[in-house]
Formats: structure tokens, C-alpha cells, sequence
């Protein structure tokens, strides 16, 4: 009997992985619907309860129906994890084209970026959810709209609110 390639060991291997996250993905789901169901059938029996009660109930509902659709983000992450396992493309970092270390994608079975493009976008993610959102919308809503006096004016001046709101200021 022939020995397996190394290729066709490191398939098997992600679909065992992308196996396990689908299941645990899928347990986790079938169990937030559970409790989905049970909440909406408690609401006919609270009728009439006091409303922090209400509040509180509404709260925890919120949460649920958010991980239920974050959880079923990770279902489509584990098809498309697996589209790019057909096509050759699993393990392959999407940014940069190298491959993605194995103990990654032992972590992260769908995994689109190397640790070190992972990294990076989270580095700029964070950069830019820090950035005060006053001074954010200020760029755009307060100075165009404030300093915008001649309607339909596009001088291409350095005073043009226009300019003045698509400048990026560093950190």
C-alpha cells in the first residue's frame, strides 16, 4: 500500500481541525437556539413583570441573538477555511502569500493571515477604533461642515473644507 504524500497528511489534517471547529461551533449554536427558545417561551409567562425585569431580559436576549450571529460568521469562516483547502490556498497567508505557520492554524483552523499580518491589521484596527471619535467625526462632519460657506465652491485652496477633511493626521 502506497504511503501517504505529505501534502495529502497536512489535508487530512485541516479537515480534522476544520472538523472540530465546525462541531464546536454547531454544539455551541444548537445550545444558544435552546436557550433562544426557552426565553421566548418565558416571555408569555412574564407578562406583566416589572421593567428592569423586562430590561434585563431584553439585555440577555441582545447578547444571545449577538453570539448566535457571530458563532454563525465562524460556520461560514470554517466553508470558505474550507473552499480554500480545495482550491490549494488553505495555509497560504491571504496579505502577504507566505505560508502561515502550522501551530496558527493548529490554534486558528481558519486562519486567512500569518501571526505576523494578523498582527498588523489588529495593530491598525486598534490604532484607528483609538483614535478619539469626536476628533474622527470632527475631521468630516465639524470642519467640512463648518468651514464649507461657498456652496458648490471646489477652489482647490489649502483653506477648501474638503482637503481639510480627508487630511490624515498621524498618531
Amino acid at each position: 500500500m502506497p504511503r501517504p504524500t505529505a501534502a495529502a497528511i497536512v489535508q487530512q489534517r485541516a479537515q480534522r481541525l476544520l472538523d472540530a471547529e465546525e462541531q464546536g461551533l454547531r454544539r455551541v449554536l444548537r445550545e444558544l437556539h435552546e436557550t433562544e427558545h426557552d426565553e421566548r417561551a418565558a416571555d408569555g409567562a412574564a407578562f406583566g413583570q416589572h421593567l428592569a425585569d423586562a430590561a434585563s431580559d431584553m439585555f440577555e436576549r441582545e447578547v444571545d441573538l449577538g453570539l448566535i450571529e457571530d458563532y454563525t460568521a465562524g460556520l461560514r469562516e470554517v466553508d470558505a477555511a474550507r473552499r480554500r483547502l480545495a482550491d490549494g490556498t488553505y495555509g497560504v497567508c491571504e496579505h502577504c502569500h507566505r505560508p502561515i505557520g502550522a501551530s496558527r492554524l493548529d490554534a486558528v483552523p481558519t486562519a486567512r493571515r500569518c501571526r505576523t499580518c494578523a498582527g498588523d491589521l489588529e495593530q491598525t484596527s486598534a490604532r484607528m477604533h483609538a483614535w478619539p471619535r469626536a476628533e474622527r467625526s470632527g475631521l468630516i462632519a465639524g470642519e467640512f461642515m463648518a468651514t464649507d460657506d461657498g456652496v458648490g465652491d471646489d477652489d482647490p485652496g489649502p483653506d477648501n473644507a474638503e482637503d481639510l477633511a480627508v487630511t490624515v493626521h498621524p498618531l
